[in-house]
C-alpha cells in the first residue's frame, strides 16, 4: 500500500473515533504476505493493529462516530499462509497452513460497550446501519416483527442474542428438564463460539433435528460486556457473523 492509502485509512478510523496502527511487518506467529488485523492493549487503551500484506484494496466504506464503528472492505488474492494456533487435543501450539478466501470481504469493526471487536459480514454492505442489519439472524427479525412483540428488541451481549420464551414454552422447557430430556447446567459457557466465554447462570440444551437449541436464564457474564439479567428462560441465538479461520483477526 502507498503512504497515501495508509494515511487515508488512519484518517477514516480516526473519524470513527477508533485508534489504528498500520505495521510494515506481519504479526508474530504468522508467515505470509496476507492481510491481518488484531486488537492490542497498551497502557489500558486499545487499538487496532493492521498489516496490509499484498491487499489489492483496503477501504473504509462508512463510519459512525456515534457508535464508534466502521465498515472495512478487504480485497486480496487467494494465497497460502501459515499460522501457529492452539490445538486443544495436543495441548500445544502447532503450525497450520491455510488459504485466504479469494472474494472481497467486509467487516464491521469498532467499539462494543467497552472493547474493540471485528466481525466479518455475511453479505455486501456499504454502511454501518446495513452492517447491523446483516448481522441479525432471520429468527430474531421474525420474532421482532410479530404483532405481539411490536416495539420489542432482542437482548444482545456480543455475538449472542436472547429471545424471551412465552410462558407456555418456558413451562414446557422446565418439564423437559425435569424429565431429563434437556441438559441443565449452572454457570456454564454458551457453546458454539470460540473466544472469551459468555457464562450463563442457568443453561439448558435441547437436542433437535437441526442441532441443539440453547436456552439461558439469570445472569450472563462476559469479561468485555456488561452483565445481562434474564428474567425467565430465553432462547439463545448467534449472530450472522462469518466464522472461518483467518489470520490475525480478533473475534470477541
Amino acid at each position: 500500500m502507498t503512504n497515501l492509502n495508509i494515511a487515508r485509512l488512519l484518517e477514516r478510523f480516526n473519524d470513527a473515533g477508533l485508534a489504528l496502527s498500520v505495521n510494515r511487518e506481519q504479526r508474530r506467529g504468522v508467515r505470509g504476505d496476507v492481510f491481518s488485523m488484531s486488537v492490542e492493549r497498551v497502557d489500558r487503551r486499545e487499538r487496532f493493529v493492521m498489516f496490509p500484506g499484498a491487499s489489492e484494496r483496503l477501504e473504509v466504506l462508512d463510519v459512525s462516530p456515534v457508535v464508534k464503528q466502521a465498515v472495512l472492505l478487504v480485497k486480496e488474492p487467494e494465497r497460502s499462509f501459515s499460522q501457529r494456533v492452539w490445538d486443544p487435543a495436543l495441548k500445544d501450539h502447532v503450525e497450520r497452513v491455510q488459504r485466504t478466501p479469494g472474494e472481497t470481504r467486509r467487516y464491521l469493526v469498532g467499539m462494543d460497550e467497552r472493547s474493540y471487536f471485528m466481525a466479518e459480514l455475511p453479505r455486501p454492505v456499504t454502511t454501518v446501519k446495513e452492517a447491523h442489519r446483516a448481522l441479525r439472524p432471520g429468527e430474531v427479525v421474525d420474532w421482532e416483527s410479530r404483532r405481539e412483540n411490536r416495539g420489542k428488541k432482542a437482548v444482545r451481549q456480543g455475538e449472542w442474542l436472547f429471545l424471551p420464551l412465552p410462558a407456555l414454552d418456558a413451562k414446557e422447557l422446565d418439564n423437559r428438564i425435569a424429565r431429563r430430556e434437556a441438559i441443565l447446567r449452572e454457570k456454564a459457557r454458551i457453546p458454539g463460539r470460540p473466544g472469551k466465554p459468555h457464562v450463563a447462570f442457568r443453561l439448558a440444551v435441547v437436542q433437535g433435528e437441526k442441532g441443539p437449541f440453547v436456552y439461558a436464564q439469570g445472569s450472563v457474564t462476559h469479561a468485555d460486556h456488561d452483565t445481562l439479567h434474564l428474567n425467565g428462560w430465553h432462547r439463545v441465538v448467534a449472530n450472522m457473523e462469518v466464522r472461518r479461520a483467518q489470520v490475525g483477526t480478533w473475534i470477541d
